[in-house]
């Protein structure tokens, strides 16, 4: 759709859209229940021009793209609610929060890169399982952009009768709709909040990026929201002592004074550790 250039972006209409993860009922998972919690905060204090929705499963997060898409084109966020509440972001943006994948080590280097990503739906307290619903790298991998959509890009002569094969080539056809969503949207900017400890969400960022045609911010530190209710977010290494971190500003030169990341109880993280491209 031929959307502007990502890295310096003129405010024409802006808004922002905030994603999160969910969990089954039953399922133990206190970082998505404050991050709804949080998103909703932010939600309210922003008002107009301020969207928020959840994951799912990937059909619905197509569906939710497109639907907040379509009403965030008509955002008209001024800079100084962009400056004061969201961060200082510009345009529009697509937030998603939620986990980063932890990353196994006892799998080999490549199929560490190709698990990279982001969850869109917890089945389970723990560690993570097959009927979790989950965005990777490798699924990524497999999608290509033709015409302008992003379409699968599956190899030939798989073995559909195999039950792994035929799961995984279903997962991609699954989020193919969800990543051209993201390139057709009225977005520029999407923003990882999710944990990217070890640089965990790196690769993925970078294929994200190229698919969706947008500018992704992400962080290479994990993301922290508060048992406190209200909440708030930050980027840091677990202590003890905490250790935040710091990031540059959106949109900052790489040689600007960075700043650290945390955010209010209803506004938005100040800047973010990485930025692709």
């Amino acid at each position: 759709m031929g959307k502007q250039a990502a890295s310096s972006p003129p405010v024409k209409g802006a808004s922002v859209t905030f994603l999160a993860g969910t969990r089954s009922s039953g399922v133990q998972d206190p970082f998505l229940d404050m991050a709804a919690k949080w998103v909703a905060a932010m939600q309210a204090n922003v008002g107009a021009g301020a969207f928020a929705g959840t994951l799912g499963t990937a059909s619905a997060a197509a569906s939710a793209i497109n639907n907040f898409s379509s009403q965030a084109a008509g955002g008209t966020l001024d800079i100084p609610t962009l400056d004061a509440k969201l961060g200082g972001l510009r345009s529009h943006t697509l937030v998603f929060v939620t986990h980063g994948l932890d990353v196994d080590k006892t799998l080999p280097a490549k199929d560490q890169l190709d698990t990279q990503g982001l969850l869109f739906h917890n089945d389970s307290t723990g560690k993570r399982t097959d009927t979790d619903i989950v965005l990777q790298k490798v699924h990524l991998d497999n999608m290509k952009v033709d015409k302008d959509h992003v379409v699968e890009n599956l190899p030939g002569g798989l073995d559909l009768k195999d039950p792994g094969t035929r799961d995984f080539v279903n997962k991609v056809t699954d989020f193919v709709p969800v990543m051209d969503a993201v390139r057709q949207s009225i977005y520029q900017h999407v923003y990882l909040a999710a944990c990217g400890t070890k640089g965990r969400l790196t690769e993925f960022a970078k294929v994200f990026e190229s698919l969706a045609n947008v500018t992704v911010f992400f962080n290479t530190e994990a993301i922290f929201l508060s048992d406190k209710d209200p909440t708030f977010a930050e980027v840091g290494l677990k202590g003890p002592p905490f250790k935040l971190s710091k990031g540059l500003p959106f949109f900052a030169a790489p040689t600007a004074t960075k700043v650290d990341l945390r955010s209010g109880t209803d506004t938005f993280l100040p800047g973010s550790m990485e930025r692709a491209p």
